[in-house]
């Protein structure tokens, strides 16, 4: 399949955006079910700073001044030009987005007729909607847009099953209980797969290692978490303190830098990170909201103890298990930190029942299974498309390899159509006839007789 890709970031460097993360690992799984192609979406900013796969192309939007709250529901034309399935130069044969207010736009303006909707699939890391603490509050207009997005999107990706219940509540606020159960139908909880090890690392001892992990903002109070962590290191003369966030380190100014024995942005391998995750003995998150949050389910995997606010957020993330290592209060988190460094032994010992929860849940093969369900909806609606025969006839009378937009100028498709039966004589329908002979090589379909 042909995919078009539209995320939205919030970050300069696309390698360290949560979001796109998560179009990269689908990437991954869908590419095991057949060949495909990938237009990626984004900021002119982000050039040159692209997916490392060989099958994606990067593309941009005409403008950089789009906020990250403006990305939700707006999108620049060209996007409409370069992908409409009547005359557009691209075929594409659904869109993921995390945009979800962008979902009526994409199905009315990249579609040839309204009975035959572009496949559009939901995929926001976290569900927004009124009610949601920190930054995750949204306006009515915000959250009504998203509603419509959630309600009509050909499939919603949810990261977790209370995430798929928050959509639902935000459809409940602005539309019918129908809208209501066409979410829940048309939902797919997809897990993020982690590994978890069948043996963990032998920690030092002697050198025990704290560790913060994560985005420098407001939400996740990450000042009152290293405020805790330097009582404990002040306190202890065996700790080391690690702090790694991929989005970068312009927060911590220099006197906070000078503190911390390692500070870490970007690393050069994933194995990079996994080698400091077996390091660390202990880490805290005193976050007021978070979602399918994987940071905290890797570090737990690799042996991390992990001490967490007493939140609904955390209660959500290990249901139906109860998780022991939750705090009330900053001043009761800091006692916590320092007691898990002297029971390491024995706390990570109680956290099995975790890391099995963890092992079973966020397996890759569920992960696969989810995405599989996606990709055959997509296909699905695909299969719903007319092609034009004679297109085809027209390619085998002419035999070897041809690009899709050279051919589509030989043959002339729809060029003369009367303006009501343009659909029909679609850009895309002609693809839909020689998609088997599309050779994935390229952004432009080469099509080749084989």
């Amino acid at each position: 399949m042909r995919l078009l890709l539209i995320p939205q970031v919030v970050t300069s460097e696309l390698a360290a955006e949560s979001d796109v993360a998560g179009y990269r690992e689908m990437i991954g799984y869908f590419d095991r079910f057949a060949d495909n192609w990938y237009y990626l979406w984004t900021k002119r900013q982000h050039e040159g700073k692209g997916l490392p796969e060989r099958n994606v192309t990067t593309m941009f939007e005409e403008v950089d001044f789009m906020t990250f709250y403006g990305q939700m529901a707006s999108v620049t034309g060209r996007l409409f030009e370069l992908f409409n399935r009547i005359g557009g130069m691209y075929p594409v044969d659904g869109v993921l987005t995390s945009r979800a207010g962008l979902v009526p736009s994409l199905i009315m303006g990249l579609s040839t007729e309204p009975s035959v909707p572009v496949p559009v699939v939901t995929m926001e890391p976290r569900v927004y909607a009124p009610g949601n603490v920190a930054h995750n509050q949204v306006t009515d207009v915000d959250a009504a847009a998203r509603a419509v997005g959630y309600a009509l999107a050909t499939v919603g990706v949810y990261w977790s099953e209370w995430e798929l219940e928050a959509a639902v509540d935000a459809v409940s606020m602005w539309m019918s209980r129908a809208a209501e159960e066409r979410v829940r139908e048309r939902g797919v909880v997809v897990p993020h797969p982690v590994e978890v090890p069948d043996r963990l690392a032998v920690r030092d001892g002697s050198r025990k290692t704290l560790a913060f992990v994560g985005r420098l903002n407001p939400n996740k109070r990450w000042r009152d978490v290293l405020s805790a962590y330097a009582k404990v290191v002040m306190a202890r003369g065996d700790t080391d303190v690690w702090v790694h966030s991929p989005t970068g380190l312009s927060h911590l100014d220099g006197d906070l830098i000078g503190v911390w024995h390692r500070a870490t942005e970007r690393l050069p391998e994933r194995s990079d990170y996994l080698k400091l995750l077996d390091r660390v003995h202990v880490a805290a998150y005193a976050s007021r909201d978070e979602g399918m949050n994987v940071t905290v389910m890797e570090m737990l995997a690799h042996g991390v103890v992990m001490v967490l606010p007493n939140a609904p957020w955390v209660m959500k993330l290990f249901h139906p298990l109860e998780y022991p290592f939750t705090f009330k209060s900053i001043r009761e988190m800091t006692a916590m930190v320092d007691m898990a460094l002297d029971r390491y032994d024995d706390w990570i010992v109680q956290l099995e029942p975790v890391r099995e929860m963890i092992r079973r849940r966020f397996s890759d093969q569920a992960a696969e299974a989810a995405w599989k369900t996606v990709w055959d909806r997509i296909q699905s609606e695909v299969s719903k498309v007319e092609p034009i025969r004679m297109f085809r006839s027209d390619l085998e009378q002419v035999g070897g390899r041809l690009r899709f937009d050279t051919m589509l100028d030989v043959s002339g498709v729809g060029k003369h159509a009367r303006p009501e039966m343009r659909r029909v004589f679609s850009n895309y329908a002609a693809y839909r006839a020689v998609a088997d002979l599309d050779l994935y090589n390229d952004p432009m379909p080469i099509l080749e007789l084989r």
